[in-house]
């Protein structure tokens, strides 16, 4: 650390996000024209982030992790630590301009002590770097303040006298830095700089589609509560157009939400923003090791037979280093006998009682140590290469943190027709149950099961519990399937279930769409889907399998409210 006191102090929030810190900080000089600081709050993030600061040791980064309830109560943990006469606020990501960062701290040294805001312009990238638009203050910003958000935060200077007497207001979910101007922003206190420094990434959680209604509320929200004499007639438009273009992605999707969010701006010669092409930002992996860990995590009731098929099939696995962590909510010795017979595997026996598959999985997530975590059902087995070829696909994919196989319902059945590669979201719902779900451990820290989903809960959703947590998982790594790891499940056109288990199944999926914001259309396609099926499965397996579809089909109706 610099032994001279900063002048300019940059704070930086981050979250499982150690790829684009990396980003940031590779644009950082070890030697500026003045004096700074990066002072980085990390929220205990389960990916390589402390790591991408030990390899920018050379920068004066003061580093500190701690759980946190979101953004705004991050940069409140960070203030103590924060040294420098200004501090400006970024996002992992977001980059700067150096040359013209100097112009402004030169700036910043003529401006007198009751000063307390310097805001310059912003310019929007997408994460491929492309230029969007340049966004500039208000002229006016006090006046304009109750309007919305006068000046743009990534361009913001920050007196740190202002931190000795507030804070941000860690109750704000998405406008915490509004809610800071409304109460400290002056006429007097503030002044316009016209040379950009920063560069602000799209896509986040002030800037993404999902979340405009809730922000455009809280915006509204905080206006009336500092400016009850003012009509805010900005903010009641902007929140009933993102109300609107909420309700067309609940009904046509994502993709049509998106061109029509951006109509708007392509009359007035803007470039496209909400309809580019989807950026998923990816969490960082570490390298994975020549011989990882795997972790097995069984949740069992009521099979000790198809438990003993499992066993054996991992008895006879090519690949060795892997351990057993078994929920077993049986009654006390129902399973003795057939773990007695598999005494040689390293297996970790934790009794619990009936509350789920869902709740034995998480009690077994908090145990889980190794690189690789696996779900097998108890009622799935293994082919011997199994594991040796998830091994061997995640060296080949280092940049990915989920594996799908294949199943089928047999050694002597073999799957067609399944696309191998990268995985869409909704691709994820086909034949991607836990049985052939595989994951580095880095890239699902901290997701777990809902306890209201899965069958053994008591509750009606009988199945989604393992689509849910893959969906979490896609949201954040990238997901791929391969037909080289193969695993044997019981297929339901060989056991029809009974009419109450399709019943909890079809309650399971369309809780699961509605939970996770999928558009109407693809909700009707899951509804219809069935339907569809009923013909074709009655003619090639029998009447009982088309009768199965058609209680699907009416179940997954009578549940779409």
């Amino acid at each position: 650390m610099n032994e001279l006191a900063p002048e300019l102090s940059i704070i930086i929030a981050v979250c499982n996000a150690a790829k684009l810190l990396d980003e940031t900080l590779a644009g950082f000089p070890a030697r500026a024209p003045f004096c700074y600081e990066v002072v980085i709050q990390d929220a205990m993030s389960g990916d390589a982030t402390e790591q991408v600061v030990l390899d920018h040791a050379q920068l004066p980064i003061s580093y500190e992790r701690a759980r946190d309830c979101g953004i705004y109560d991050a940069w409140n943990k960070a203030l103590p630590r924060v040294r420098g006469k200004w501090a400006i606020f970024l996002g992992a990501g977001d980059s700067l301009d150096w040359s013209a960062l100097a112009q402004c701290v030169s700036e910043l040294r003529l401006l007198p002590d009751s000063v307390e805001y310097y805001a310059t312009p912003v310019q929007l990238v997408t994460l491929s770097g492309s230029a969007l638009e340049l966004m500039h203050p208000s002229a006016k910003p006090r006046r304009d303040l109750p309007q919305g958000m006068s000046l743009p935060h990534p361009g913001l200077f920050h007196r740190s006298t202002l931190f000795s007497v507030h804070k941000f207001d860690a109750s704000c979910r998405i406008a915490g830095d509004y809610d800071f101007l409304c109460r400290t922003l002056r006429e007097d206190n503030v002044r316009l700089g016209c040379i950009p420094f920063s560069s602000m990434l799209t896509g986040g959680v002030s800037g993404n589609m999902d979340s405009m209604f809730a922000s455009e509320r809280e915006l509204l929200r905080l206006s009336r509560k500092y400016f009850p004499e003012s009509v805010q007639l900005k903010p009641l438009l902007r929140l009933a157009r993102s109300g609107g273009y909420l309700a067309v992605r609940r009904l046509c999707g994502a993709r049509v939400a998106g061109y029509v969010a951006d109509m708007p701006r392509l009359v007035q010669g803007k470039p496209r923003l909400w309809s580019l092409p989807e950026q998923k930002t990816l969490i960082s992996l570490p390298p994975i090791p020549d011989q990882p860990s795997i972790d097995l995590l069984v949740a069992t009731i009521g099979r000790a037979n198809e438990l003993d098929r499992l066993f054996t099939s991992l008895e006879g696995q090519s690949y060795k280093n892997f351990r057993i962590l078994l929920a077993d909510q049986n009654p006390a010795g129902y399973l003795d006998n057939m773990l007695a017979r598999h005494s040689g595997l390293p297996i970790t026996r934790i009794m619990l009682p009936p509350q789920g598959v869902s709740v034995a999985r998480n009690v077994l997530l908090e145990q889980a140590k190794a690189d690789i975590i696996v779900f097998p059902d108890d009622d799935c087995w293994y082919a011997p290469d199994t594991l040796e070829r998830v091994c061997e696909m995640f060296a080949a994919y280092p940049s990915c943190g989920a594996l799908l196989g294949v199943w089928t319902s047999s050694p002597n059945v073999y799957a067609s027709g399944v696309a191998e590669g990268i995985v869409s979201r909704a691709g994820l719902f086909q034949l991607a149950g836990t049985c052939v779900q595989f994951y580095r451990r880095e890239a699902v820290t901290g997701i777990r099961f809902d306890p209201l989903l899965g069958p053994g809960t008591g509750l009606p959703y009988g199945c989604g519990e393992d689509t849910d947590y893959l969906l979490y998982a896609h949201a954040r790594t990238e997901v791929r399937r391969y037909a080289k790891i193969r695993v044997f499940h019981p297929s339901p056109k060989e056991h029809q279930p009974s009419p109450q288990k399709v019943a909890s199944y079809a309650a399971g999926r369309m809780y699961l769409l509605k939970k996770h914001g999928f558009s109407w259309l693809f909700m009707l396609f899951n509804v219809l889907y069935p339907l569809c099926l009923a013909p074709l499965d009655a003619l090639r397996h029998g009447r009982a399998q088309g009768g199965y579809r058609l209680r699907m089909f009416v179940e997954r109706l009578r549940n779409w409210h």
